[in-house]
């Protein structure tokens, strides 16, 4: 019996078998497979040694590539609970100091809202044009990489770097910050909740994030689903907390309408508190990045933009609504945890429900912000912008492990020297600014190498 190997991706020296190596981790790329040829020559003695002799070819191909494992529930479930992290808790006293009146605050969250439901459009219709995974990246290298050979390439080029580098782990520390102060703040409820304790309790966190994002991907999507529905729920709480406030008649805070309660109020001032309510709807275009691990996105990608986007703004606008009927918007700006003043003031003894429901809110934000990262990351360094060892995806759990492990190193890194709110302002410009540029990119053509089933 004779056997010749003939193959790619693996293949480390002549004449050796790519199962005889002990590789968890491979490239992954649209021509990248695992091919195994083996010949095998059959003799069957019949009255002589050489009567008769029958040839057998058996060819085994398996291409190593991320799984089409989310389904229709998963692909809200990331949508949803992308949105929905810690923003809705924190970002309601930026934007409020921004607006100057309660009218412009709750116009403000109206108004990107609907943006981000025209960005989900656009996303739909570049996610069915281009069924690949990378989001922004991918679009930005399928629109501007044909026009010249070195400028062409350039906008997703700096998109990898400053998404991978900057926007990804800087949103990532912010989720893992806003865990940690939301886990200490019922234990200060007296006092100032001490500088370095959020810090380790995020650190801990993006530990805990980048095991699971790299250990499983059910393990992480199953996550994304559960802390996405006690989001729901806890903002349901808020919201329904409210309405009886209501229907009560505390609504002399919102009788306020666009009267200003801040004589500084400027132009500068309203552009900020609409990045930080942008900051609030970020997440958006999760699933884009993940496309091809999306089980029929031509249907699924469709149905799960549409219905998250609306949801998640109705319950944004409802939920500031019942703020305002439990605090003045003085009230509002000295407040430290905006969600938990509300619940100690209305839920009396049940009142831990409400941090407890934003930690894990906070948690699966961040658990989402890791997964998508490392997606982008993936792609551009499949495409070889970043370095080649970022490809690689691991064999037995497929993931890409080596980008989750840099990114979580990196927040690491800024939650050790940063603050939330220099971190928000940073992520939200960059974030924005190659979302701009992706609108605008006219794909000239299309090269379908996934399959958009």
């Amino acid at each position: 019996m004779e056997s010749s190997l003939g193959g790619n991706a693996c293949d480390g020296s002549n004449g050796v078998s790519d199962h005889e190596k002990p590789l968890d981790f491979v490239t992954s790329s649209s021509a990248t497979s695992l091919n195994v040829k083996t010949e095998m020559v059959v003799s069957t003695i019949s009255g002589s040694p050489s009567t008769d002799v029958t040839a057998v070819s058996v060819t085994t191909t398996s291409k190593v590539q991320l799984k089409r494992k989310i389904g229709l529930v998963s692909c809200v479930g990331i949508v949803v609970g992308s949105m929905i992290g810690s923003g809705i808790f924190i970002a309601p006293k930026l934007v409020l100091r921004g607006s100057g009146s309660v009218g412009i605050f709750l116009l403000i969250w109206f108004i990107t809202g609907v943006l981000s439901l025209c960005g989900g459009l656009c996303f739909i219709e570049l996610g069915c044009l281009i069924p690949k995974s990378g989001g922004e990246y991918t679009y930005l290298m399928e629109a501007y990489g044909p026009l010249h050979q070195f400028f062409g390439p350039l906008p997703a080029f700096l998109y990898s770097y400053t998404r991978n580098l900057a926007a990804s782990p800087s949103s990532f520390a912010v989720g893992s910050l806003s865990f940690g102060m939301y886990c200490a703040q019922p234990f200060y409820a007296d006092g100032e909740v001490p500088q370095w304790l959020p810090k380790v309790l995020a650190a801990g966190c993006i530990v805990m994030v980048a095991v699971i994002n790299s250990t499983s991907v059910r393990l992480s999507l199953w996550m994304q689903n559960t802390f996405a529905a006690v989001k729901v729920i806890a903002l349901v709480v808020l919201i329904v907390a409210g309405l009886v406030r209501l229907g009560q008649g505390h609504t002399e805070n919102l009788a306020t309408g666009f009267t200003p309660f801040d004589n500084v109020t400027s132009l500068a001032n309203v552009a900020s508190a609409i990045y930080s309510c942008f900051w609030t709807y970020a997440g958006w275009s999760s699933l884009n990045v993940s496309l091809e691990e999306v089980y029929r996105p031509s249907l699924n990608l469709p149905r799960a933009i549409s219905f998250a986007i609306p949801l998640v703004t109705v319950l944004y606008i409802m939920a500031n609504v019942a703020y305002l009927t439990v605090m003045t918007p003085l009230e509002i700006l000295t407040s430290n945890a905006v969600a938990v003043t509300f619940a100690n003031r209305v839920l009396g003894v049940m009142a831990w429900i409400v941090p407890f429901s934003v930690a894990c809110s906070t948690f699966g934000g961040a658990t989402g912000s890791s997964f998508s990262a490392a997606r982008v990351f993936h792609a551009s360094a499949r495409q070889g912008h970043m370095v080649k060892a970022f490809s690689y995806i691991s064999i037995s759990r497929s993931t890409p492990f080596p980008p989750i492990l840099l990114q979580a190193s990196i927040a690491l890194l800024m939650i050790a020297v940063g603050g939330i709110t220099s971190l928000i302002d940073y992520m939200s410009f960059i974030t924005w600014f190659f979302l701009a540029l992706s609108f605008m990119g006219k794909k000239s053509s299309v090269s379908d190498d996934t399959g958009l089933v």
